[in-house]
């Protein structure tokens, strides 16, 4: 039911599902459900609570010092990520995908967050090959979940540097991306969307079906399709109940698919709600 309520982000709910794990104070080896409770905390930008949680949930693991390293580097690396400290995230995800100690999964979890790392500095050589060890590590599995995950994040970063990298953001004298895009793009579903196969439209949540719909308004917005207007800003306004950071990313990814596009209107609208002081959350570097 937590998973049910993460994957249709309902983060409210989810954390209320979990939020009894709090008071759990003994020698427990079960620490999943306080690391579910911290995880949940993270996502509701309850960046303190998320901390206690997260010591809560390795005091409780008594039963493998593998397993304490691991999630040790586990939850630290995604305090870091969300704290734009680049450097001691993917060094944190690299010891937990590297880790003899870590469970299929944690490896996995680990080459996506240091792809997500390398992604966010531009690196894309690096995230794209962080990815595919993703890719093998996952494909062994009968969990055909994290190969649409995977898939979707490999859609997303083309989408991304696709719209970074266009020509009429490029002829900015002050704009600097990462030289790669349109062939990225083409290599990953195009302006037609991500097309998942069989397997992983069955094994899709609602949250990666959502996410892969954004992304292909975004690419239709850039390609001057104002019918993807109104879609998109309703998707700006329900961002408003998920946190500042997501709310902010999504407005900077509307504002930077609208200038490509050349729909200026749009491209004001949304540059006037990020200067607004509603937006709590500051400046931070954009890939």
């Amino acid at each position: 039911e937590y998973a049910n309520a993460v994957f249709a982000a309902d983060f409210d709910r989810a954390y209320q599902l979990v939020d009894h794990h709090s008071t759990q104070r003994g020698k427990s080896d079960d620490y999943a459900g306080v690391l579910a409770m911290a995880d949940a905390s993270l996502l509701l930008e309850c960046d303190e609570e998320a901390e206690e949680g997260f010591r809560l949930a390795q005091r409780l693991i008594r039963h493998s010092d593998d397993q304490l390293r691991v999630v040790s580097c586990r939850n630290t690396g995604w305090q870091a990520l969300l704290r734009d400290r680049y450097a001691a995230a993917a060094s944190c995800f690299a010891r937990m995908a590297e880790d003899d100690g870590a469970t299929w999964t944690q490896q996995v979890e680990g080459l996506i967050g240091l792809a997500l790392v390398h992604h966010q500095l531009g690196q894309q050589d690096a995230a794209d090959e962080a990815l595919q060890a993703a890719r093998e590590a996952a494909s062994g599995s009968s969990d055909r979940g994290w190969l649409a995950t995977i898939d979707l994040i490999i859609y997303e970063f083309a989408v991304q540097a696709g719209i970074r990298c266009s020509n009429r953001l490029m002829e900015h004298a002050f704009w600097q991306s990462a030289e790669m895009g349109a062939t990225l793009l083409a290599n990953h579903g195009g302006r037609n969307g991500w097309s998942p196969t069989a397997s992983q439209e069955a094994a899709m949540s609602a949250l990666i079906q959502r996410r892969a719909e954004y992304l292909g308004l975004l690419r239709r917005m850039a390609d001057g399709d104002r019918a993807a207007i109104d879609p998109l800003l309703a998707i700006l306004n329900h961002s408003r109940k998920l946190g500042s950071r997501l709310l902010m990313q999504t407005k900077v990814e509307v504002l930077l698919a609208a200038l490509t596009g050349e729909q200026y209107d749009v491209a004001g609208r949304v540059f006037d709600q990020i200067c607004n002081r509603e937006t709590t959350y500051g400046a931070r570097r954009w890939n």
